[in-house]
C-alpha cells in the first residue's frame, strides 16, 4: 500500500533494532572479546562515519599538522594585511609628506643637472620624488630628461 499525504509514513524498523544489544545481568565484560568487535552506535548520532570512533584522540602527528596549517594560514593573512596597509599608505606617502607650495618660480637647468638634482636644489629637505612629480606636472614633461639652460617652472615651498 502506497503512502498518501493523508496518512503518515510508517517506520519499517524500530528504534530497538538500531540500539546496542543488552547484556545479561551480572555479565559486565567478563569473558573473551572478539577482535574487531565494536559496540554499535545508535543511528543519527554524530560521527557515525565508518572507521571513526569519537572516543579516540587524534595522534600527535595529526595535531602537529593541523597546528602547522593553522599557523601558515594565520601568517599568510597577516602578510596580506601588511601588504594591503603598505599599498594604501605608500600610494599617498609622497603627497602626504610634501606640503603645498606657496607659489612658483622659474629656474634654469645647470650643466650636468638632472630633474632630481633640480628638485633637490629648489626644495631641500623635502621628498625629491614628490618635488620631481610636481615639476613634471607644472611643465607638462613626458619624461625626466632636461637640457642645460632649459627654463623650468618649479614650486616654491618657503
Amino acid at each position: 500500500m502506497a503512502a498518501t499525504f493523508a496518512e503518515p509514513a510508517r517506520r519499517t524498523t524500530s528504534t530497538h533494532d538500531r540500539l546496542a544489544p543488552l547484556r545479561p545481568a551480572g555479565h559486565h565484560g567478563a569473558g573473551p572479546r572478539r577482535s574487531g568487535h565494536r559496540t554499535p552506535v545508535p543511528a543519527g548520532t554524530r560521527c557515525t562515519a565508518p572507521g571513526h570512533d569519537p572516543r579516540q584522540i587524534a595522534s600527535w602527528e595529526t595535531i602537529a599538522r593541523r597546528r602547522a596549517s593553522a599557523t601558515a594560514v594565520l601568517v599568510g593573512a597577516l602578510l596580506a594585511a601588511g601588504v594591503w596597509v603598505l599599498v594604501i599608505v605608500g600610494n599617498n606617502y609622497a603627497d602626504a609628506v610634501a606640503p603645498d607650495p606657496t607659489g612658483t618660480a622659474v629656474v634654469y637647468v645647470h650643466s650636468g643637472e638632472s630633474l632630481s638634482s633640480v628638485a633637490a636644489r629648489v626644495a631641500p629637505g623635502y621628498p625629491v620624488e614628490a618635488v620631481v612629480e610636481r615639476i613634471r606636472e607644472l611643465n607638462d614633461l613626458a619624461s625626466s630628461g632636461v637640457v642645460p639652460g632649459q627654463p623650468l617652472l618649479v614650486p616654491r615651498y618657503r
